[in-house]
């Protein structure tokens, strides 16, 4: 009883602050239930389609293997930092990229990485150098 009483004196000692409170609830409430009724509209006609479907998807991923370029682009592309992050690894576990190869992409990937944290930190020491404190 202790507890109630005394949140109810809080509650409106500062009026504002309780109403603000209760407006971000019913925000926070009601967009949940509005982004769980769009997720579950989203997946009510997988729910309603028949299993035996099939299903094509053509060009549509985020990665696209690096041969599927053209041949001007290749040689830019594949110099490229972030190859490694899919490319690379699909092609050394498909097979595409012989032991040999595979050992000059993760060294190449390994130097990549050294220059943007070499390249982070030097930036990092410009700024810090910059920096002007005031006071205390």
């Amino acid at each position: 009883m202790f507890l109630l009483r005394l949140l109810l004196k809080n509650a409106f000692r500062h009026k504002l602050r309780t109403l603000l409170t209760m407006v971000g609830l019913v925000v926070a409430i009601s967009a949940f239930g509005l982004l769980r009724t769009i997720v579950d509209a989203w997946y009510a006609g997988v729910k309603a389609s028949s299993s035996a479907r099939l299903v094509v998807r053509s060009a549509t991923s985020l990665v696209v293997p690096l041969p599927l370029y053209p041949d001007s682009l290749q040689g830019l592309l594949y110099w490229q930092p972030f190859r490694g992050l899919a490319d690379v690894p699909f092609r050394i576990y498909s097979g595409h990229i012989d032991a040999h190869a595979a050992v000059f992409e993760v060294l190449l990937q390994f130097g990549w990485a050294a220059l943007i944290i070499g390249s982070g930190y030097a930036l990092m020491a410009y700024a810090k150098s910059r920096v002007v404190v005031q006071g205390g």
